[in-house]
C-alpha cells in the first residue's frame, strides 16, 4: 500500500488482509500529530474525497494496490487558519444570544435553543482543545481581568445559571444574564484572539527556522564527511 504525506512516498506493508482504511487513515494521523503536522484533505487512488464519501470508504477494506495521498498542513497554521474565523463567528454568536434574550423576553418560542447548545458545545469545545496544544501561549494571555481558565470556567457557570432560571421560568433572569453578562464576557474574546495569533505565529516562525537550522547543520556535516 502506498501512502503519500504532501510528495513523500511510503510504503506500507499491511500486517494482515482485513485491515480497514479507517485503521490505515487514523494511524497516519496519528503519527502527523506526533510530529506536528495535520491532515486538511485526502485522495483515494487519484479521486479527492468528500466528507460524505470518506465516511462510507472508511469502512472498507485497505488493498495492496490502494494510494493514499494527504496533503498536510502544520498544526500551528491549522490553528492559525481556524483563528481566522473565530472573531465574525463570536459576532454572530452575540447577535444570536441578543436576539434569543429578545425572544425570551416578549414571551415568544425562543427560535435557535438547540443550535446555541451546539454552538457553545463546539465553542468550548474548540478551546479546551487549544489549550491543550498551546498550554504556553495560553498562559501568556488574559480574558478582560480573567486568565484563559477562570474565562471559560466563568463563561460555563453563567450559562448554567442561565439554564437554571429558564427551567424555573425566571425569563427576566436569564435575559439580564445574557445581555449583561455572557455578552459583555464575549465581548472580551477578540483582542485576545489577536494576541494568541501572534504568539501561535511566533511559535511557527520559531519552528521553521529550528528546521532550517537543523537542516544547514546535517548539510555541513555531510560536507564534512565527503
Amino acid at each position: 500500500m502506498e501512502i503519500i504525506i504532501d510528495d513523500i512516498h511510503v510504503d506500507l506493508d499491511l500486517p494482515k488482509d482485513d485491515v480497514t482504511l479507517q485503521t490505515v487513515v487514523e494511524e497516519t494521523e496519528d503519527y502527523l500529530f506526533s510530529v506536528g503536522k495535520v491532515a486538511i484533505s485526502l485522495t483515494y487512488n487519484d479521486k479527492k474525497i468528500t466528507e460524505s464519501e470518506l465516511t462510507k470508504l472508511l469502512k472498507g477494506t485497505a488493498k495492496k494496490s490502494d494510494k493514499l495521498q494527504f496533503s498536510v498542513l502544520s498544526i500551528n497554521n491549522y490553528v492559525l487558519n481556524h483563528l481566522e474565523a473565530v472573531v465574525p463567528a463570536n459576532e454572530n454568536l452575540k447577535k444570536r444570544l441578543l436576539t434569543f434574550s429578545e425572544e425570551i423576553l416578549s414571551s415568544s418560542r425562543p427560535t435557535e435553543r438547540k443550535e446555541l447548545v451546539s454552538e457553545f458545545t463546539q465553542f468550548f469545545d474548540f478551546w479546551l482543545n487549544f489549550q491543550k496544544l498551546f498550554p504556553e501561549e495560553t498562559s501568556k494571555v488574559k480574558f478582560g481581568t480573567y486568565s484563559f481558565e477562570d474565562y471559560f470556567a466563568s463563561l460555563q457557570k453563567m450559562l448554567k445559571e442561565i439554564v437554571e432560571a429558564m427551567e424555573k421560568n425566571d425569563f427576566v433572569l436569564a435575559a439580564d444574564l445574557i445581555q449583561y453578562e455572557v455578552v459583555i464576557m464575549l465581548n472580551e474574546l477578540s483582542p485576545t484572539v489577536e494576541k494568541l495569533k501572534e504568539l501561535v505565529e511566533k511559535k511557527e516562525a520559531d519552528a521553521i527556522n529550528d528546521q532550517n537550522e537543523s537542516q544547514v547543520e546535517t548539510q555541513a556535516e555531510g560536507t564534512e564527511e565527503t
